[in-house]
């Protein structure tokens, strides 16, 4: 990370915060905080949001598990698209919800498909997440893709919980907001992370993005939960969010050589392959073909006597 004078401004402009009084905002933010994710939306995407559409958490993390302790009653079932972050069936578990596994694959480029989701869709289906650009593939959904989702969400009756933990790290096409897709905004509820778009994982702070009668209902579910995001940490993620276009190019670019060099490093061995980088800071390598190797040469080299490592 190009830390030097990121740093030293986020810390200039913090202690600047403390210095005028910076206020927690209560259960939901502070609105200065809140604003300027509502700008974001509209200077960065064309999206007009009301401010009391937007409430601050304590980390993405927070943001989804709030977002299922809000939204899901005991047994509904929530839509889990592989491979996957880790804590997703977690985070459902945690709030009583049922995850549902939806399988991809390497051979479409990990594209989710109607007749996969829909294979999953139960009476009790409530919810599916989604995201894109994706941890762990570092894949980004095509348009095709997103609008096969919106489609499915809107026959089903279901929500759209859109994880947006990557948006500036997108490297073949632009990212496209899902609540921006005709007829999503009342139906998706976006999580947002300053942790790695501004690279502030430290200071745990998130946000969520809904319809303002799902976050009047957070808002409660928060209030007895932890209450609010740090002041200081919402100062530190104003700042960071004000000077954003200056921030985050050179980051993307970064880790765009590295996740090009890890590819060709992949793709240069033997038995191994890699899906080129789309987005994400993350290359998924494909290792299936060195494991069938080493289920060939073990029992050959078992039953010979021989020397055995294994590593």
């Amino acid at each position: 990370f190009p830390w030097g004078t990121w740093i030293i401004n986020l810390v200039g402009g913090l202690l600047m915060g403390i210095l005028v009084g910076a206020l927690s905002g209560g259960p939901v933010g502070t609105a200065p905080l809140r604003q300027g994710i509502v700008d974001m939306y509209r200077d960065d995407y064309g999206l007009e949001r009301s401010i009391d559409d937007v409430m601050v958490t304590t980390s993405g993390c927070h943001a989804m598990w709030l977002v299922m302790e809000t939204l899901l009653d005991d047994g509904d079932e929530v839509l889990v698209i592989e491979p996957y972050f880790t804590p997703y069936p977690h985070q459902v578990r945690l709030a009583r919800g049922v995850p549902v596994f939806v399988p991809t694959r390497k051979e479409n480029g990990f594209q989710v498909t109607r007749e996969d989701l829909e294979a999953a869709i139960t009476p009790r289906t409530r919810a599916l997440i989604v995201n894109t650009p994706c941890n762990p593939t570092g894949v980004s959904w095509s348009r095709a893709a997103l609008e096969t989702v919106a489609e499915v969400a809107k026959e089903h009756d279901l929500v759209v919980i859109a994880d947006d933990i990557y948006t500036s790290f997108t490297y073949t096409e632009p990212f496209v907001p899902f609540t921006s897709l005709p007829g999503m905004g009342e139906r998706t509820i976006t999580v947002g992370s300053f942790s790695k778009d501004f690279m502030m994982t430290g200071w745990r702070v998130g946000w969520i993005m809904a319809p303002a009668e799902f976050v009047s209902t957070a808002r409660d579910v928060n209030e007895n939960n932890v209450f609010t995001a740090p002041s200081v940490s919402q100062r530190a993620a104003l700042h960071a969010l004000e000077r954003r276009h200056e921030l985050q190019p050179p980051v993307k670019e970064l880790y765009r050589r590295r996740l090009e060099r890890a590819y060709e490093r992949v793709r240069a061995l033997a038995n191994m392959d890699a899906l080129a980088p789309q987005g994400a800071i993350y290359l998924w390598a494909d290792i299936r073909a060195t494991l069938v190797a080493t289920a060939l040469a073990v029992p050959a080299v078992l039953a010979g006597g021989g020397p055995l490592a294994v590593a």
